[in-house]
C-alpha cells in the first residue's frame, strides 16, 4: 500500500514540487497507546527518497492492523486528505 500526490518540499529556501510523489510508510513502531512512523516521500514509485517525515497517532485497538491504520491516519491529515491510494 502507498499514497500518491503532489508534494512541495523546501530545499534551502527553495520550494520544489514533486508531481505524483509516491508516499510509503517506512519505519513503524508502537504499542496500544501510540504508533510512531516515518513516511518516506519518493520522487516516483521507482525513484529515490527525497524526504522523510515523522508522525504518530493513537491506534484503535479494534481498528485492524497498525499498518492499515497508519495509512488511514495519514488521510485524516489535511496535507494528505486528497492523496490517492496506490
Amino acid at each position: 500500500m502507498a499514497l500518491q500526490k503532489t508534494i512541495s518540499i523546501d530545499f534551502n529556501g527553495t520550494s520544489v514540487d514533486f508531481a505524483d510523489a509516491y508516499l510509503k510508510v517506512g519505519m513503524i513502531e508502537g504499542d496500544k497507546n501510540m504508533v510512531r512512523f516515518e513516511l518516506l516521500v519518493y520522487k516516483t514509485a521507482n525513484g529515490r527518497v527525497v524526504e522523510r517525515r515523522k508522525y504518530n497517532f493513537a491506534p484503535d485497538m479494534n481498528g485492524g492492523n497498525f499498518v492499515a491504520q497508519t495509512y488511514q491516519h495519514l488521510k485524516t491529515l489535511s496535507e494528505y486528505s486528497d492523496a490517492t491510494n496506490v
